[in-house]
């Protein structure tokens, strides 16, 4: 199965989130037989050597709402908007991206750059009912209305053939997503109006698939992902430094997975 995730090179935080990726990588590597592919807009650097090294697949690949985020940055005066969203969004291309290689998955999984696999999550991948996309709730492990998309499963045929409609969804409301939750917020809103199936317009996926910190440690998650607070934020953490919002969300799990990820990180 192919496991999918992206960043844009002009994201502020670059140096970190490439610490992510290794992670996310060689974790990867160490405990599944998923095959990464990295969705990349940027250059060559040292990212790019190590991702080479792993063998891991780099697709070159532009946001379509590159410049309509970029105009928008500008008129609102916020370099976020654009730096952020043009690496969000890269995730709406995918089906198009598989299609235009000839890929011919079903399905696929794609993951925000901030995990960690802990055990081979592919058996209960392959087996999600995926309609659409199939997606583990946010904050409340019971609230599937709430999604977190940090982890999908994707029906390429499918999210292929509404690929028109949602774009054109996305650049409707692009003003409103920017200061929302970005990618995330669009699936939401525009799924949700699918019937029939479920209350909304997605498949459940365990959270076990999609497991946070701030739920303390669990041994039968699969994929651990650092919503909230990320492994670099710790420091600040602990020294009582960090924003409010993320300090409350530093469970004891959260140190005990931050430990876990830097063993990960120092050997990769």
């Amino acid at each position: 199965m192919r496991w999918f995730f992206a960043l844009n090179e002009a994201c502020s935080t670059f140096p970190l989130y490439s610490d992510l990726i290794k992670v996310a990588v060689s974790s990867a590597r160490a405990h599944t037989r998923l095959e990464p592919v990295f969705i990349y807009d940027g250059g060559p650097n040292a990212l790019t050597d190590w991702l080479d090294r792993q063998g891991v697949a780099i697709l070159q690949h532009r946001s379509q709402f590159y410049e309509t985020l970029r105009a928008l940055s500008e008129a609102r005066g916020i370099p976020d908007i654009f730096r952020i969203g043009s690496g969000a969004f890269l995730r709406v291309d995918l089906p198009e991206l598989l299609v235009e290689r000839g890929w011919s998955d079903e399905r696929v999984v794609y993951t925000d750059c901030d995990v960690m696999f802990v055990r081979d999550p592919e058996p209960e991948l392959s087996d999600a009912r995926c309609k659409r996309f199939a997606v583990a709730p946010e904050f409340d492990r019971g609230d599937y209305d709430r999604i977190n998309t940090g982890v999908m499963v994707m029906n390429v045929p499918v999210l292929y053939g509404e690929r028109k409609p949602f774009a054109r969804f996305i650049r409707s409301n692009l003003d409103r997503l920017v200061s929302s939750a970005w990618d995330q917020e669009a699936y939401r809103l525009y799924y949700r109006r699918k019937i029939p199936l479920l209350p909304n317009g997605w498949n459940k996926l365990a959270a076990t698939l999609n497991w946070k910190p701030y739920w303390g440690e669990n041994d039968s998650a699969s994929i651990v992902h650092f919503h909230g607070p990320k492994p670099f934020h710790e420091e600040l953490i602990r020294k009582r430094q960090a924003p409010p919002a993320l300090a409350r969300l530093a469970s004891p799990a959260y140190f005990a997975y931050c430990d876990q990820w830097r063993r990960i990180l120092e050997s990769a």
